[in-house]
């Protein structure tokens, strides 16, 4: 009896996920002065950042920083992100990062990001995610990308980290 409703559980998560659903009703409010708050277990959701990616309608690539492409300065940069229900970024915090300039230029390029907003039916929902850009170098040229999709389908484990600091209520 148990695993049928375990396996219901996991069904009615999917169709949520592929009727592009938010599985919760409860608002978290935003961190003040970067504090952490404690959230309610439904309140937010991590997604992968292929799901994110899938809502995105306006995401502009970040520039690589001129200092750090003549610094010969590459690798991957790994955000956290918080989108509200509106499709508003909230907040991006760096996880990863070879380099601050590199940081800053995603957080800079991520200001600019919106995702469609929360279904009506779970008007107070927010979003968190990961979102990764490769900064590399060829033939003397700064490129950045964006993960495989492979890559985007895979949560980090400096994001599950996070998500999980978060709803402890840990501080930074």
């Amino acid at each position: 009896m148990k695993r049928r409703w375990q396996l219901l559980g996991w069904l009615a998560m999917g169709a949520c996920v592929f009727a592009d659903f938010h599985p919760t009703k409860a608002a978290a409010k935003a961190p003040d002065h970067g504090q952490i708050r404690s959230y309610p277990e439904q309140s937010v959701f991590g997604y992968s950042e292929y799901f994110l990616r899938k809502r995105l309608t306006n995401s502009p690539k970040p520039e690589y920083p001129k200092a750090a492409l003549e610094s010969g300065t590459h690798g991957q940069v790994t955000m956290f992100v918080w989108f509200d229900n509106e499709g508003k970024l909230v907040e991006a915090t760096t996880l990863i990062s070879p380099d601050e300039s590199l940081s800053e230029a995603v957080t800079s390029a991520l200001k600019d990001w919106r995702i469609k907003p929360s279904a009506p039916n779970f008007p107070d929902s927010n979003y968190w995610s990961e979102v990764r850009f490769v900064f590399s170098i060829k033939d003397g040229k700064g490129e950045v990308s964006d993960v495989s999709t492979q890559e985007q389908r895979k949560v980090s484990d400096e994001f599950t980290r996070e998500v999980s600091r978060r709803k402890n209520g840990a501080s930074k």
